[in-house]
């Protein structure tokens, strides 16, 4: 069993972040492999081929052999992997940290070529011969073995104790401090080199309009936007090396100093900062791997039109619209939607009876607004049907569209399993829902929280990209390109996702008994911080709007006056949805503060209705708690509603229905009114009906 195991007992970490981690290296694995496939298929330049295949090998290699006592025990093997689970586990811990160690070495020196092609260019040429590049890959995997070695002393020393005759109080202060500097060069030299390539794209330096320059220009900004997402977690994971290092300089990791390798991990846990610190690293292996790979993998061009037509072929022939499918369905990426379902499936499925079911009873919630939060659940699946049809029959501009199914598809979703239990019972089929009870519970509770948390996020983009395409319309342009959204959206999903299991972490951990009894005081605060800053952008952006919509700013040309009246209606018909949100945020206050001071937990209670009735008695966050966990179906009416009658396609559209339905019913009434050989004419908002009777 290899020593860090002792030091960071897994099982001691938040669950949700060790079973999302788990489950991530199945995605991790198809998309090295996928990477790999690319890398050696399409044969890109160099530079991005280096760069993909030194971090997809890697990680395929660790997230293969973490999912491998699944695959051995899938096939019927337990047997087998009771003999290998030794040798395997040791195999494993290497591969992890070889996977997480080599990636800043290989970013460093990407990035460090990539400011060489853009403003070294007869240099890089020189530097970037065959027989150059192997021999700086060759060093650095060279070096992360030895770093790995460096990062993990006392688990070389577990392993090989007889063979390098090594006490076990042996001081290893010397090599931790030695590969914390080292790592801490590194990051130093690769913010230098950040800093270096940005002063050189602004002042436009080597800015010719030759193709190589242009080429290296392109890979250069690929390389600092796609690497700056991983680079945030090799800087979190450096703090945690200072810890370790800490730790070592005052001897807290020799075995002497403590009883068992338990009372390491509870010590660790204790700290104030370096606790949860190590423990997130600790954890978030294969999120951090993702990460990598996800945007390696979107980094470079030549993969990105690969990756795009193939999802061309795969998806045309099904033409099954997607929530993202912003403005073609085929332009939608699959990994998002694939991300999405590895996140959040177990969840899902492992719930079986929702906890804040137990916290908010809703049978004591007042009668009358119970049952009409019910009744607006058919609306909202007849509203959000339409919205969908209308967006992929109209093709309204994209801003429109984008905004509308990202309301009515989750609200849809949640809507019709909410209203299941009715169409299962009507058919006669009471004896299925009662086996279908659990899971139907969990993934209505799921799908509720998802459409409710979606909101804020897609009303926020809208209401900033509308206010671009009015103030800013040059720089709107460039940002609206379809990639750029593409990434917006998706990123918002998972975002929206993880905010889901941000706000239930109790909901989650109900299937693990022994964690009721944690403390997510950071993470509701998190939540919550983030929300309440989502709510303070878009106020911000509201006023920025009002003003230059007085001001007049942009002129009265025909693409002006079509943005102002985009942002005038989305500033309109989001105000209604936002002041539900705003009500919700005083909610999330609520239940931060009942987190923070330990009263949700189950300890603390006889019984889930005793939290229900003392929350109920709180004179401020009784009502408010109540009424935004009663009123979801209330709100996704508000959400689905105001978005059908904001934008001109799609009320010029229903205006259309509504005259083709009833006008036949009007000719009747004109006829009955007006009986006769005589010309009846009715006009209904510039329509005529006419209606001629012999």
């Amino acid at each position: 069993m290899p020593y860090i195991a002792g030091i960071i007992d897994t099982h001691l970490v938040w669950e949700p972040f060790s079973f999302t981690d788990y489950y991530l290296g199945y995605p991790v694995t198809v998309l090295s492999i996928l990477l790999i496939y690319l890398s050696l298929r399409l044969r890109p330049p160099f530079l991005s081929r280096m760069y993909c295949l030194n971090v997809a090998i890697p990680s395929f290699c660790y997230a293969f052999l973490s999912v491998f006592p699944d695959v051995v025990k899938g096939i019927g093997l337990k047997s087998v992997w009771t003999i290998v689970v030794g040798p395997s586990t040791s195999i494993r811990v290497y591969l992890r940290y070889y996977a997480i160690c080599s990636y800043p070495y290989f970013s460093t020196l990407t990035i460090f070529l990539a400011y060489l092609g853009h403003a070294k260019p007869f240099f890089f040429q020189k530097i970037t011969k065959q027989r150059h590049i192997t021999a700086m890959v060759g060093f650095l995997h060279l070096w992360t073995t030895i770093s790995v070695l460096l990062f993990l002393p006392r688990d070389v020393q577990s392993v090989y104790l007889d063979t390098l005759k090594i006490s076990k109080e042996t001081d290893f202060s010397i090599i931790a401090i030695a590969f914390t500097v080292i790592n801490l060069a590194c990051y130093v030299l690769m913010t230098v080199l950040y800093v270096l390539a940005l002063i050189q794209i602004v002042n436009r330096t080597n800015n010719t309009n030759s193709p190589s320059a242009a080429s290296h220009r392109n890979v250069l900004k690929s390389v600092l936007i796609y690497c700056t997402a991983p680079n945030f977690f090799c800087a979190f994971a450096l703090s945690g090396y200072f810890c370790l290092t800490i730790f070592e300089v005052q001897g807290f990791l020799k075995p002497s100093h403590w009883k068992s390798p338990r009372e390491i991990s509870h010590w660790i846990q204790s700290e104030s900062f370096c606790g949860p610190v190590l423990l997130t690293t600790e954890t978030l292996a294969s999120t951090r791997l993702f990460v990598n790979v996800c945007t390696a993998l979107i980094a470079f061009r030549d993969y990105r039109m690969a990756l795009s037509k193939a999802l061309r072929r795969i998806v045309m022939p099904i033409k099954m619209p997607f929530i993202a499918g912003v403005i073609e369905v085929h332009l939608v990426p699959v990994l998002i939607s694939k991300t999405d379902y590895y996140l959040g499936y177990p969840a899902v499925i492992l719930n079986t009876m929702p906890y804040i079911a137990t916290v908010i009873d809703i049978h004591m919630v007042p009668d009358f607004i119970n049952r009409m939060d019910y009744g607006f659940g058919y609306p909202v699946v007849i509203l959000s049907a339409l919205l969908v049809f209308l967006s992929l029959k109209l093709d309204p501009p994209f801003l429109c569209k984008m905004y509308c199914l990202n309301v009515a598809v989750p609200s849809f979703f949640y809507s019709f399993v909410f209203l299941f239990p009715d169409i299962i019972k009507s058919m006669g089929l009471k004896s299925v829902w009662e086996i279908l009870i659990g899971p139907a519970t969990s993934i209505r509770v799921h799908l509720r929280y998802y459409a409710l948390c979606n909101y804020p996020y897609f009303s926020t983009l809208t209401i900033f990209l509308a206010y671009l395409g009015y103030a800013k319309p040059m720089f709107f342009r460039k940002l609206i390109k379809r990639r750029n959204i593409t990434l917006m959206v998706g990123a918002i999903h998972l975002w929206t996702l993880l905010s889901v299991f941000f706000f239930l972490p109790r909901e989650i951990t109900i299937f693990y008994y022994k964690m009721s009894e944690s403390d997510f005081s950071a993470v509701t605060i998190v939540h919550t911080f983030i929300v309440l800053s989502c709510s303070v952008f878009m106020s911000a952006v509201y006023i920025l709007a009002i003003i230059e919509m007085l001001r007049h700013a942009n002129g009265d040309s025909a693409s002006a006056i079509g943005h102002r009246n985009t942002l005038k209606s989305v500033l309109i018909y989001c105000t209604a949805p936002n002041f539900f949100c705003a009500f919700a945020l005083s909610g999330y206050i609520c239940l931060t503060v009942f987190e923070v001071k330990g009263y949700l937990r189950p300890s603390h209670w006889r019984s889930p209705s005793d939290v229900s009735h003392w929350v109920l008695s709180e004179k401020f966050c009784g009502p408010v708690v109540t009424t935004t966990e009663t009123l979801g179906s209330t709100r996704l009416f508000v959400n689905v509603f105001t978005a059908l009658i904001a934008f001109q396609d799609y009320r010029s559209a229903i205006m259309n229905a509504v005259f083709r339905v009833a006008t036949p019913i009007l000719r009747m009434f004109v006829a009955t009114v007006s009986p006769g050989n005589s010309l009846s004419e009715l006009s209904v908002n510039g329509v005529n009906i006419q209606s001629r009777h012999k």
